[in-house]
């Protein structure tokens, strides 16, 4: 067995983070773990958005007892600084928006005491409409847009549309085949600062965009409609963004401008991997979690503070 199939398997079995930090190459990093949901139990879950309550809990107390876990902006700073308190650094955040984050993952984060970031689709927030992926899946549609091939996936045509012309389509479409409960949609915006305890605000754009994909000045207005309404929302404009879909052509050159442009000095990718000091801001990896009982977050930071810069 080679010495890094050796270190992963005694995670597996109970290796503690800070046992394996001493073990690991690489200098100080931070994992950025990424979560959507909180749900009481996982369904149909074709985007691997959802993390079941109990195993949410499990997983955050596994973490607690393992890795220190900081604020997100926090962390990026003593990073930079060169004052981490330990040389491996967990921080968690939420993309979207739901309703759960505040109903099912807030009092597991207050009751453990962690802090959290919620990269916020500012567009959908007291809008009171599914997300648009959401509805796409109740619909159960196989059909593209008008005006692009048959045979593409619709879910990769949708994310590269306008808002206006996606909209219109989900539209034509029909209705879902299933209601939607209060927690499968948005936050109200009265609800948000309900989690100024334990949440810090960071940007998801506004309309949930590819901002690769589409044309670069929706891209521009997007992001900078994003970061008005959190500044509306919280008195400035936060520093940490989360590109939304986060693959590689989600995260062009112009898309990075366009967060650059709006005054956000981090943004994070889909990308799977840690913060390093002297890593690219506007291109910063996270570690997406899946549903899973507390070990099952070893293996994924095993490897992810595994890997080289």
């Amino acid at each position: 067995m080679s010495p890094l199939r050796d270190l992963a398997h005694r995670a597996a079995a109970g290796l503690t983070g800070r046992i394996a930090s001493r073990l690991l190459p690489g200098g100080p990093a931070v994992a950025v773990l990424l979560y959507h949901r909180v749900v009481p139990r996982v369904g149909r879950n074709p985007w691997s958005l959802e993390v079941g309550e109990e195993n949410f809990r499990e997983q955050m107390r596994w973490l607690r007892s393992r890795y220190p876990v900081l604020p997100l902006e926090r962390a990026l700073a003593d990073l930079e600084a060169g004052s981490l308190p330990a040389r491996q650094v967990v921080c968690i955040s939420f993309d979207d928006g739901y309703r759960d984050n505040l109903t099912r993952a807030l009092p597991i984060l207050e009751e453990l005491e962690l802090p959290a970031t919620l990269f916020l689709t500012t567009g959908y927030v007291g809008s009171g409409r599914p997300f648009w992926w959401d509805l796409m899946d109740r619909i159960g549609t196989a059909t593209v847009p008008q005006g692009l091939r048959p045979g593409e996936d619709p879910y990769g045509c949708a994310k590269a549309l306008e808002p206006r012309a996606r909209e219109r389509w989900l539209g034509e479409l029909g209705c879902p085949a299933r209601s939607f409960s209060r927690e499968d949609l948005p936050l109200d915006a009265e609800e948000i600062p309900r989690l100024a305890g334990r949440f810090h605000l960071g940007g998801h754009g506004h309309d949930h965009v590819s901002l690769g994909l589409v044309p670069g000045e929706v891209a521009d207005a997007d992001v900078e409609a994003c970061a008005q309404a959190l500044e509306r929302i919280g008195g400035s404009r936060p520093p940490l963004f989360a590109y939304p879909f986060g693959g590689p052509e989600d995260v062009s050159p112009h898309a990075v401008d366009a967060v650059r442009s709006a005054g956000f000095s981090a943004a994070f990718t889909t990308g799977f991997g840690v913060v390093r000091r002297g890593a690219e801001p506007l291109r910063l990896p996270r570690v997406w979690v899946h549903d899973g009982d507390g070990r099952s977050l070893a293996g994924p930071l095993l490897r992810a503070f595994a890997r080289s810069r």
